[in-house]
């Protein structure tokens, strides 16, 4: 235990020094835009306050929470910083359980609003990594064309301990397959769960989803660092376990 905890130790303190180069606060990157309209997608992670203040002054009035804590961010930093910011989404995600059909249909129907109307909108979760390196992937293959190989590359790339998540690359196929209107090509797990709830009628509202059956170790899922989107957070519950 005392080696395996030293290894993601040393595994994180490097995947963290590699990033806080090659990406902008807290995994801050532009994923899309429209310069002509001023709409514009981004991906992040959870900001701190001076990543808070970079995100309102680019502009971003609308942002979807993958991780649950807006009140650790957004919700704690907006009504003095950036009293614009609207949170259309606060639910706290897994990547175990694979996206719903509720979901992206509301997404979706969050881009087509920000599309219209020259929105700038972004989505995280924690580290800007798992959860939100899902839905960037989705939006890539949707709505920029990208493959799947090619969108599960951009995922990794930004990704930070992407070996403890190797089913993400299973997610991001069935995903393309849901976008083709093709049959899952993977296992049910992977595959984009129908949800028993219909879509929010309001863009600044989201329905319920159906929580489908969680990842075992039978998966192949079953390093006990896989439970947060979250570094530290991982390293606490190797500790704990």
């Amino acid at each position: 235990m005392k080696i395996k905890l030293l290894f993601l130790s040393v595994i994180m303190t490097v995947s963290s020094a590699f990033n806080a180069t090659t990406a902008s606060a807290k995994n801050l990157h532009q994923v899309d835009e429209d310069s002509q309209s001023g709409y514009a997608m981004y991906r992040t992670g959870k900001p701190n306050l001076r990543d808070f203040k970079e995100i309102c002054a680019l502009g971003i009035t609308q942002m979807i929470v993958l991780s649950g804590d807006a009140d650790k961010a957004e919700l704690k930093y907006r009504d003095q910083y950036c009293p614009q910011l609207e949170i259309l989404y606060n639910e706290k995600q897994t990547v175990k359980v694979a996206l719903t059909t509720g979901f992206l249909k509301q997404f979706d129907e969050w881009v087509k609003v920000a599309k219209e109307k020259g929105i700038k909108i972004a989505f995280r979760c924690d580290c800007g990594c798992h959860r939100t390196g899902r839905l960037a992937a989705y939006y890539e293959m949707k709505y920029m064309g990208a493959s799947s190989d090619a969108a599960i590359r951009n995922m990794k790339a930004l990704g930070k301990w992407m070996f403890l998540y190797p089913h993400l690359k299973n997610q991001v196929w069935a995903l393309s397959n849901y976008i083709h209107g093709e049959p899952c090509s993977q296992s049910g797990k992977y595959c984009v769960t129908e949800s028993l709830f219909t879509t929010a009628g309001s863009s600044s509202s989201y329905p319920e989803y159906e929580v489908a059956t969680p990842y075992t170790a039978e998966d192949g899922i079953n390093d006990p660092a896989d439970q947060s989107d979250d570094g530290a957070q991982e390293l606490q519950d190797v500790e704990a376990g």
